[in-house]
């Protein structure tokens, strides 16, 4: 996939809460999750930030789609479970 990484954008910017989902199987460089650390400590702004990777699934098609790990393929169910335990 072509693009800039996840750490590269202004992430210093962000004054809301951030719920940082990925996958630890991720494939995508662009979202890569050995970049979390990078991610993270970008996110000075942030009030509140929670990181939470997940693994397992059913992955299938193309590497950065969505029914491949970095759509968290076959568990939609568990991210789910996340966004809305990090939202509530």
């Amino acid at each position: 996939m072509k693009g800039r990484s996840l750490p590269q954008f202004p992430l210093d910017k962000l004054q809301v809460p951030v719920l940082v989902l990925a996958h630890q199987d991720d494939a995508c460089s662009v979202t890569a999750p050995k970049d979390l650390p990078l991610v993270t400590d970008k996110l000075t702004g942030a009030p509140r930030k929670a990181v939470v990777q997940l693994s397992g699934g059913t992955p299938s098609g193309d590497l950065s789609g969505h029914l491949a790990h970095h759509g968290f393929g076959g568990l939609d169910p568990a991210a789910v479970r996340v966004i809305s335990d990090f939202v509530l």
